[in-house]
């Protein structure tokens, strides 16, 4: 018989550079396992979103500890309980890298097109960078999941002509894990 899976997502912001440290090692005392964390820098502070899993009880454990956890660290702290993912369709997972000058507006065009072209997104990341010649550069990262009935080729036309009308590069790729 196979366990059943509980799951926590954490975010947590403040000034630690600990912070992911920090949540594991809770998470490992309290009989948890953390399934998927990110971590960045964002100005003075850290920001961190995790999963958690583990069984009903480490799970409630770990809930009840997360305050001290927030109160030590002076962070801002927030959990709650979810579900596993499960899509009820067959999906194709790729990877979409952007590039290009960064302009007002970009990185909304871009959720916006994906989002009327009807794929799933999974995660983004987006920087930006100041070249030698102070131009400022936009890269953005995205974890899609296209349909099984959206044509590859029709996507992969339609998002080629998207990016030459505002002047972004684009890689598109397969995920591979």
């Amino acid at each position: 018989m196979q366990k059943i899976q509980h799951h926590l997502v954490i975010s947590i912001l403040g000034n630690h550079a600990f912070i992911a440290l920090e949540l594991a090692k809770l998470a490992l005392q309290c009989g948890c396992n953390i399934k998927t964390l990110a971590a960045t820098t964002l100005g003075q502070e850290t920001g961190l979103l995790a999963e958690a899993t583990g069984n009903w009880g480490a799970i409630a454990k770990l809930e009840a500890t997360l305050p001290n956890l927030e109160k030590k660290m002076n962070v801002k702290m927030l959990a709650y309980r979810t579900e596993a993912l499960i899509y009820d369709e067959k999906l194709i997972t790729y990877m979409l890298h952007f590039t290009g000058i960064d302009k007002e507006g970009i990185a909304t065009g871009i959720l916006e097109f994906l989002y009327t072209q009807g794929v799933l997104l999974e995660e983004i990341s987006l920087n930006t960078y100041e070249t030698h010649t102070h131009t400022i550069l936009l890269e953005i990262e995205i974890k899609i999941n296209i349909k099984e009935n959206i044509s590859i080729a029709y996507f992969r036309e339609n998002i080629l002509n998207y990016c030459d009308n505002v002047n972004l590069d684009i890689l598109m790729e397969p995920f591979k894990q």
